[in-house]
Order: C-alpha cells, then sequence, then structure tokens
C-alpha cells in the first residue's frame, strides 16, 4: 500500500524516508514525490496506476492514497484520468469538505498541504487508516 508521511521539523532527511518507502516488498518501483515546507515535508508515494499522480501548484501538493474516484462523471475535468488534478480543482480552501468527500468512492486517504496547512481526509467508513507517531524530539 502506497503511503504518505508528514515529518514536522527535519529531524530525519528526506532521502532516509524516500528509501525506507521504496525498500517495501512489491512497492519499489513506485514513485516517491517530497516537497519541502517551513513546518517540514511531506512524503507521498504514488498508488498503482497513472491516474494518481500527485498535483503540484506553486507551494500546493494535493495527493491520494487508495484508489479514490469521483461518483459522478460531471465532476471530472479533462484530463479525465487525471484524479488528483481534477481532486484540487475541486478542493478550494472555502469548499465544502462534506460535499467534496461525498463526491468520491473508494477507500483512499487525500492530503492537501501548503506552506501554511495540512488537511487530511479518509473515506466515510475509514478503510484507509491514517496514523500519527511523535518522538521527544
Amino acid at each position: 500500500m502506497s503511503d504518505f508521511i508528514l515529518q514536522f521539523g527535519n529531524s530525519v532527511p528526506a532521502e532516509k524516508i524516500a528509501q525506507a518507502l521504496s525498500q517495501r516488498p512489491w512497492l519499489q518501483g513506485r514513485p516517491i514525490h517530497t516537497k519541502a515546507y517551513p513546518w517540514g515535508q511531506l512524503l507521498l508515494q504514488e498508488p498503482p496506476g497513472a491516474k494518481h499522480t500527485p498535483c503540484k501548484d506553486g507551494d500546493i501538493l494535493v495527493g491520494c492514497v487508495g484508489r479514490p474516484r469521483f461518483l459522478s462523471r460531471s465532476a471530472i475535468a479533462e484530463p479525465k484520468n487525471d484524479f488528483c488534478n481534477n481532486l484540487a480543482n475541486q478542493w478550494s480552501d472555502t469548499a465544502d469538505l462534506k460535499v467534496l468527500i461525498n463526491s468520491l468512492t473508494g477507500l483512499y486517504a487525500l492530503v492537501k498541504a501548503s506552506t501554511d496547512r495540512v488537511v487530511i481526509l479518509t473515506d466515510p467508513m475509514g478503510a484507509q487508516p491514517v496514523y500519527s507517531a511523535y518522538n521527544r524530539d
């Protein structure tokens, strides 16, 4: 299963985290995207298939793990096979997140990160878990 990791601070180099992600069984070939922020960094390992490549626009990164899909074809703009770009177009800072979640199906965790905030959404059943861990540093 692909993952994304948010690290607040910089206690572990991004290269070390990416190496650990890429060495897991059956995940070696999946691209890993890294984005540095003043608060830390985001690393995201792509889900399988070309439809879920993260969308990067300036300091904003919108990505997913799992296999989310839009319920309605009318919610999908061109190109139709680019989930994260379509998601980014609908996930504005003023978007109603309940409406956004209700427009999706599948098992997923979504992330939108920028210089000043991080938002994580999971599928309503919570089938794609999101964990947090802390250290003393």
